[in-house]
């Protein structure tokens, strides 16, 4: 084997985890929070598909926050966002987690990341960015139902966390 070549493999061996977490972690937190936001929308007595139309908005303006149907410029739109936004969060809680050499197995350590991430991604999302890059879907939710949503995205980065390789 060549130098090249075990450089090539020192970076992928140490790549290829990161990206299995990254995956692992985005997947939790997307079918999670995607699934969180479809059931809390439909318990208001919404649609379960205007709280991800609302992501939208970001593309569309206030158009989006009315819309009860799945339609592709909205809800494919909304789901892309938030996709996106999961992959970020995904990276920051793997690059903390590594960061710390934190391992599955330290249970607490995971939890308080995660905990701490969501909190930093509540502070983006509501504080830190212009209204126009908000989630949304704080406009068709009531402010328990975002609690609630924030609490899933914790419980789902827990869990992505508690399974990485």
């Amino acid at each position: 084997m060549t130098y090249g070549q075990k450089i090539g493999c020192a970076v992928l061996s140490s790549v290829t985890p990161f990206l299995t977490n990254v995956l692992s972690l985005t997947l939790w937190s997307f079918v999670v929070s995607t699934v969180g936001l479809m059931v809390l929308g439909a318990a208001e007595r919404k649609s379960p598909f205007t709280p991800i139309n609302a992501i939208s908005h970001m593309f569309f303006g206030d158009e989006p926050y009315e819309v009860r149907t799945p339609t592709p410029r909205y809800f494919v739109t909304g789901l892309a966002l938030n996709f996106a936004a999961m992959v970020g969060w995904a990276v920051v809680v793997e690059v903390v987690l590594q960061w710390l050499h934190l391992t599955a197995s330290d249970r607490a350590m995971t939890f308080v990341v995660a905990v701490g991430v969501t909190v930093l991604a509540a502070v983006v999302d509501f504080v830190v960015v212009p209204k126009r890059f908000t989630p949304g879907f704080e406009h068709v939710l009531s402010l328990r139902s975002l609690v609630i949503v924030y609490a899933f995205l914790a419980a789902s980065l827990v869990a992505g966390g508690l399974m990485r390789v």
